[in-house]
């Protein structure tokens, strides 16, 4: 870990600094395993209430608040210490430099959250303490690295000071660290019980060390994709290349919260008018074919599979569906063909009414409806759509010069739908692709 650290960030020389107070006078008691919880609070009780009798101070140090509070409710309980001779020092306790200077007072009894721990200096001012053996510490929990008992064993014994400081550890804990019964059994037979809390504590602390590291790595890849993303958007000009490259973007940074893209099932509506013969025609195929290979290949960026369905209806002057609850990678546009006639919208919108309510359960509506022209009627017909489908993902396309743009925006806003046109064969394709680019982009189940 040292040398990961050293490396990590360029660290080339290190100087270490002896201690100006010469050899420690701390003396380390041998760590305690207690099995029962009122034990545990017994033990540690009558440990202390044995130093401050001899008139020194005691400091004990607890993993969290709730077990301090449960301590020292049970200490006062139990009239365990003289009135007045205990304190708590805690986040929320008031006037917090008050309590550390009483604290290495003779006879009194601190009890202290593990962040007190670290940093606070608690300076034995008080002869009477120091003569008498020092400031005695207790530590009550397992640390998270041995820097971290450093630091508590050095809340005792400070600045050339004599002083002392004991573990004492509540057995269940002990699971923590990963010992079982039966190493700890073997380890007070044999008297290697602090060996024993070492290694398993340093191993713990080693693996946790390695998780953070590889967060640390995964954190600069998500970064670094952050930055190319944020360089895309700066540079966007409207091309499909660029469309291309930041909905990419867009699938790889959100890959990790993805659990599943939900289920659509797009009902295709289109016009095959006489109008739309030859050339149109083709071009509206292609189109729809960029729509659901779009699809198709967001769902392989986000690693999930295409489960959706397709359902095609051809319109003119009268309704057909040709391709009915196809699978979308089951080359759907393959069973639609062209008929031709006149423009009824109403009748399109009709029998894509009665598709989408027999829509299966798990799937959610999306209807793209498309013409070249204009007709007389559809606005009553698919504000009947939006109004008894309330999941209905709506969008009207218009497609070439011919396209009544008014009339076909003004579907859209009835609808509360989304209107997109193509002047031609190109920016139709793109329009259609923009749709299962949104579906996709924005409908997310998130863990």
């Amino acid at each position: 870990v040292s040398r990961r650290v050293r490396g990590g960030y360029g660290i080339n020389r290190v100087a270490c600094a002896p201690s100006i107070y010469g050899v420690s006078r701390r003396i380390e008691e041998k760590a305690v395993i207690i099995k029962v919880k009122n034990d545990w609070f017994l033990r540690i009780i009558q440990t202390v209430q044995d130093k401050i009798n001899a008139k020194r101070a005691a400091i004990i140090f607890f993993a969290n608040n709730e077990i301090l509070e449960e301590f020292a409710a049970h200490a006062k309980a139990t009239s365990s210490f003289q009135e007045g001779r205990l304190q708590i020092l805690n986040e929320q306790t008031d006037y917090k430099d008050n309590v550390v200077r009483k604290a290495t007072m003779s006879r009194m009894v601190t009890l202290c959250t593990r962040v007190f721990g670290r940093g606070v200096d608690f300076v034995c001012r008080d002869e009477q303490t120091k003569a008498a053996g020092g400031v005695f510490v207790v530590q009550t929990f397992i640390s998270v690295s041995e820097a971290e008992t450093i630091q508590i064993k050095g809340r005792a014994a400070r600045q050339g000071d004599p002083g002392s400081y004991e573990l004492v550890l509540l057995e269940e804990d002990l699971a923590s660290i990963n010992i079982t019964p039966e190493e700890l059994k073997k380890a007070e037979e044999s008297k290697t019980i602090d060996a024993l809390l070492n290694k398993h504590r340093d191993e713990v602390y080693t693996n946790n060390v390695k998780v953070l590291v590889e967060k640390a790595k995964k954190a600069l890849e998500k970064h670094t994709l952050t930055q190319k993303y944020h360089d895309a958007l700066l540079k966007y000009d409207n091309s499909p290349a660029r469309k291309a490259e930041i909905q990419r973007y867009i699938m790889q940074l959100n890959q990790s919260s993805i659990a599943k893209l939900t289920n659509f099932h797009l009902y295709f509506c289109l016009d095959d008018s006489g109008s739309m013969a030859g050339r149109p025609w083709i071009d509206l195929i292609n189109a729809v074919e960029a729509c659901i290979n779009n699809r198709i290949a967001l769902c392989g960026s986000a690693n999930a599979t295409p489960n959706d369905l397709v359902t095609i209806i051809n319109y003119n002057s009268r309704a057909r569906v040709t391709c009915r609850d196809v699978l979308i990678t089951n080359s759907p546009v393959k069973r639609t063909n062209f008929q031709g006639g006149g423009t009824n919208f109403a009748a399109g919108l009709n029998l894509a009414y009665d598709e989408i309510a027999k829509n299966k359960p798990g799937y959610i509506p999306a209807l793209l409806f498309m013409s070249d022209g204009e007709c007389s009627n559809g606005e009553a017909e698919i504000q009947k759509l939006t109004n008894d489908f309330k999941n209905l993902k709506l969008y009207v396309i218009g497609f070439s010069s011919g396209c009544n743009t008014a009339k076909m925006q003004n579907m859209a806003n009835i609808a509360g739908g989304k209107y997109l046109f193509g002047s031609d064969g190109v920016n139709l394709a793109t329009a259609f692709e923009t749709i299962t680019t949104e579906l996709t982009t924005t409908t997310y189940t998130v863990m």
